[in-house]
């Protein structure tokens, strides 16, 4: 094997881990779904955040999402039409998140309407099928569109969803932190199916988009 491409693989690996070292730092931070009438007595910082889950039709945004919330997962397939909205309460070290969801209908018809459900949104999944390849291709064209309609004034990551099908793979992961690492965003491979990894997408995005607006 070439030299350079070691090298390469190498240095992918170390980021591989470094973006694994900070989710385990961050379990002991673990988002906490908050009850209406729970008192909050410590000094305290509220966000109202939006966040938007990109992708293609059939690759899991509507059952991450409703993993997520509640626990729930479909076997059967409904496609999205326009736009679902989800609202949910979060407490996330010393601060409460009031969290807007909306998932956004993967199907072309719809992907003019995606720049206006975008608006203002903090908070971007580009989500794709490991083994559907053309998912993992148009992760860069919804990229390209959060970009120009946010001006990168969002948090992003890039999800593989369906790493329960590991038979099936079409997309390695190597190839998909690659693209990630292109556009600067981290990275994450997740089974709605499992229930795996689910709360550590939002747990990168929201400490991500913390720090940034911390500074």
């Amino acid at each position: 094997m070439d030299k350079s491409l070691i090298e390469k693989l190498n240095q992918l690996e170390k980021e591989n881990k470094f973006l694994k070292d900070k989710i385990g730092e961050l379990q002991n931070d673990l988002l906490q779904f908050m009850s209406k009438d729970e008192n909050i007595e410590e000094k305290i910082n509220y966000y109202k955040l939006k966040l938007v889950v990109l992708g293609e039709n059939r690759v899991g945004k509507t059952s991450f999402i409703k993993q997520f919330a509640f626990k729930e997962f479909d076997k059967e397939y409904k496609p999205t039409l326009g736009a679902e909205i989800t609202k949910m309460k979060l407490r996330f070290k010393n601060d409460i998140i009031d969290l807007i969801i909306w998932d956004i209908a993967g199907q072309i018809a719809y992907k003019n309407l995606s720049k206006t459900f975008l608006q203002d949104a903090d908070l971007v999944i580009l989500m794709y099928d490991i083994t559907r390849p053309i998912t993992f291709e148009n992760t860069k064209n919804w990229f390209d569109i959060a970009t120009k309609v946010l001006e990168n004034k969002f948090a992003s990551i890039l999800v593989g969803n369906k790493s329960d099908l590991e038979d099936q793979r079409k997309i390695f992961t190597k190839n998909a932190l690659e693209f990630a690492q292109s556009i600067e965003i981290p990275f994450i491979e997740t089974s709605t199916k499992e229930n795996w990894n689910i709360k550590d997408v939002l747990i990168i995005l929201i400490a991500d988009f913390l720090q940034v607006n911390l500074v």
